[in-house]
């Protein structure tokens, strides 16, 4: 394992962070290069990618689930007594929240893996473990 390698890790979790498997191939590579014989900074930069990765996930999958429990909880709050007497300004109005809720999430997740990303990328250039 060298540096170059785990710097190219780094660049896929780059891009990654808007092309998702990217990320999931930079992931296999850290668990890849993570059985190899190398030094100890080196390994721990490979365990704050699998980090990174792992994290994103779970914020990504958490915030899924948030998402559509609010839309849920929204449209039982305005529920007639049937169903099918919705109009579509109320199916609008709650997917646009939605909407904005998932991009913001969608930006907060890009923001979280390029700092992580940018600042083990100068760690490594600096030739200093993870801390």
């Amino acid at each position: 394992m060298t540096h170059d390698q785990t710097r190219i890790i780094y660049i896929l979790y780059f891009i990654g962070a808007f092309i998702w498997p990217v990320l999931l191939v930079g992931v296999i590579l850290a668990y890849i290069e993570k059985r190899r014989d190398f030094d100890l900074t080196l390994y721990s930069h490979l365990r704050k990618q699998i980090r990174i990765f792992w994290t994103h996930l779970f914020i990504a999958f958490a915030g899924l689930i948030f998402v559509i429990f609010i839309f849920l909880i929204l449209l039982m709050m305005s529920t007639p007594d049937n169903l099918w007497d919705y109009n579509a300004s109320t199916y609008q109005t709650y997917t646009i929240g939605s909407f904005a809720v998932v991009m913001i999430y969608g930006i907060v997740l890009l923001a979280y893996v390029w700092i992580a990303s940018l600042n083990g990328l100068r760690r490594l250039d600096a030739n200093a473990p993870i801390d």
